[in-house]
């Protein structure tokens, strides 16, 4: 297990110096910047537009952020021979993609626990309570970006890193419009399209 270690570790420093913390005061300067200019447009719902904002903005920075950083990091490895290294010693491919998944999730973890932080305190200022439901909702976000870590790592290991991103994005996409899909075709569909989008 020394070797998953030392090769997430690794990995997490590589991530870290993708400029994750600049990622992380963009959201800070967004959140802030969209609490000042969008609350006198709502009226009586000025809290909802905080939660809605940094809600998304975690969400959308945090995919965003694991795909651009996933993409490079197994693709670049594998382009200067680096990872020959790696696995001429006794460590298996699959701890190797381990090693490399739990550095990424970390790090991208980190950035959104920062970016949670930021949101909570902004929350906090903007005299709405810390719920719950907002702590389940970051959860989930949470979740989501782990999911789509292990998806960029899953592309990353037999494309380029174009194709990667292009292919986790859509992925993405897929994935967040599934269920208006599934509305629309019971909806508007026909018999065959309520069960092709089914399957």
């Amino acid at each position: 297990m020394s070797s998953v270690t030392s090769i997430a570790f690794n990995t997490f420093r590589e991530s870290i110096r993708e400029k994750l913390l600049y990622i992380s005061i963009l959201f800070g300067g967004i959140l802030l910047v969209s609490n000042f200019v969008l609350s006198p447009l709502a009226v009586g719902a000025k809290n909802k537009i905080v939660l809605d904002v940094g809600l998304a903005a975690i969400s959308i920075l945090g995919v965003v952020s694991a795909v651009l950083i996933g993409s490079s990091l197994v693709h670049k490895e594998v382009d200067k021979r680096a990872v020959f290294m790696v696995l001429t010693r006794p460590v298996p491919r699959s701890l190797y993609l381990i090693g490399k998944f739990a550095g990424i999730v970390t790090a991208i973890l980190l950035m959104v626990a920062v970016m949670s932080g930021i949101m909570l305190v902004t929350v906090a200022m903007s005299g709405f309570g810390i719920t719950p439901v907002l702590i389940a909702a970051v959860y989930s976000t949470a979740l989501e970006i782990m999911i789509m870590c292990a998806v960029v790592i899953l592309f990353s290991t037999f494309t380029t890193s174009l194709l990667t991103t292009f292919f986790s994005l859509c992925f993405f996409v897929a994935g967040t419009l599934c269920n208006d899909l599934r509305i629309f075709a019971q909806k508007f569909g026909g018999v065959f399209i309520k069960y092709t989008v089914e399957v």
